[in-house]
């Protein structure tokens, strides 16, 4: 069986002060496996194995698209932090999309995010303008494609620091 769980510890958090008398047991008994948004998680099981975690330097959630067909149904969208991402990448010209994401630098440092609206072929049209979520995410891009002809485009995000650099690309079809 397989067990999913997010976690957030505080640093220095020791496994063995407010676990080992719940669990009754010197180790974790489950294998572990995952992503970290930030710092660094070690262990050890009863077989001797170790694990050793290290959340990347910088890093990107994945962007979280909505659409909407009205401006009532888009402010909607806008203060639910909890509305359901579209899974698909095809959308109408009438429409208008909500792109949410989040970004993490290591520590306390907040990379700086740009993103670019670009064509199929991987060139740059226009940069987009990236404002602070106001529900659902740390950032958010708010585009009309009203003014888009029929095609495929790429929205390219990026967050900087001192630590690196990471992209994220985002596909989209803009339709009749």
């Amino acid at each position: 069986s397989l067990t999913v769980g997010l976690g957030t510890v505080q640093p220095g958090f020791r496994w063995s002060t407010p676990m080992r008398p719940t669990v009754r047991s010197e180790l974790c008994q489950h294998a572990h496996i995952g992503f970290l948004a930030r710092g660094r998680i070690q262990g050890e099981y009863d077989d001797g194995c170790t694990f050793d975690f290290t959340a990347p330097q910088v890093a990107l959630s994945t962007p979280r698209l909505y659409r909407a067909r009205t401006a009532r149904e888009f402010q909607s969208l806008v203060a639910d932090a909890a509305a359901i991402p579209q899974p698909g990448r095809e959308f109408s010209r009438t429409e208008r999309l909500l792109i949410r994401f989040d970004s993490y630098g290591p520590g306390s440092d907040k990379p700086t995010v740009t993103a670019v609206l670009m064509n199929r072929a991987g060139q740059k049209m226009s940069d987009i303008q990236i404002a602070p979520a106001a529900a659902g995410g740390m950032h958010q891009i708010d585009l009309g494609i009203s003014s888009f002809p029929s095609g495929e485009y790429l929205i390219e995000i990026t967050a900087k620091s001192g630590a690196g650099e990471v992209k994220e690309l985002v596909p989209f079809r803009s339709g009749s």
